[in-house]
């Protein structure tokens, strides 16, 4: 880990202010998120779900401690709650899967537009969460575990969107499984970025 003088260090103060009212400990998860897909795929209605998750996490950890990366957990959360709550429906939900991971259920003609929203807020927002350094560069050098050195832009956002629109969806693995595929596609290029799986038929197990 790269060890940073306090003057070009994030502000952790601001940071980790207000931890123990984090709204992801309070968000739904992952039982309760699928028992929201299931009943919406049982009565046939139009559903789009959101797997949005970080890139880059692993070696802001590396860089600025779990501490801070907490906080960056935080801002995804807090980026996510805020536009939905202002651009979404009543009945759209938001789930907190684990880490990084979060669902949101929706429907397809708003889902990219809260994607757009979600990347837009929190690609604003990342730079204050380096040091004066990397904001200027836009990457950090580190080292990891075993010694070998990267390179890494700043944190980004991964979205993947599957709906039933074009197939349908059986069941919440189903539509887990075809969101990590589009997620693992999104992670080949930097930056943040989303994708509507618009594929009409499914190619796995």
């Amino acid at each position: 880990m790269t060890t940073h003088k306090l003057s070009t260090a994030p502000d952790s103060e601001k940071l980790l202010a207000g931890k123990s009212e984090r709204m992801e400990r309070n968000l739904p998860g992952g039982p309760l998120i699928e028992e929201v897909m299931r009943t919406r795929l049982e009565k046939g209605e139009p559903v789009a779900v959101m797997h949005i998750e970080l890139a880059g996490l692993h070696e802001y950890n590396e860089e600025y401690g779990w501490a801070m990366g907490d906080g960056v957990i935080h801002l995804l959360a807090k980026t996510i709650m805020d536009v939905v709550t202002e651009s979404g429906e009543k009945d759209d939900c938001v789930g907190h899967i684990r880490a990084d991971n979060f669902v949101v259920v929706t429907r397809s003609a708003r889902a990219p537009q809260l994607a757009q929203e979600i990347i837009k807020r929190f690609d604003a927002a990342i730079p204050e969460y380096y040091s004066e350094e990397a904001r200027q560069r836009r990457y950090i050098d580190g080292m990891d575990r075993r010694g070998n050195p990267y390179r890494q832009l700043l944190a980004a956002v991964k979205i993947a969107i599957v709906t039933n629109d074009h197939r349908p969806l059986e069941h919440p693995l189903h539509i887990q499984e075809l969101a990590r595929e589009v997620l693992n596609y999104l992670k080949l290029w930097p930056g943040s970025s989303y994708m509507v799986d618009q594929r009409h038929k499914w190619d796995g197990g």
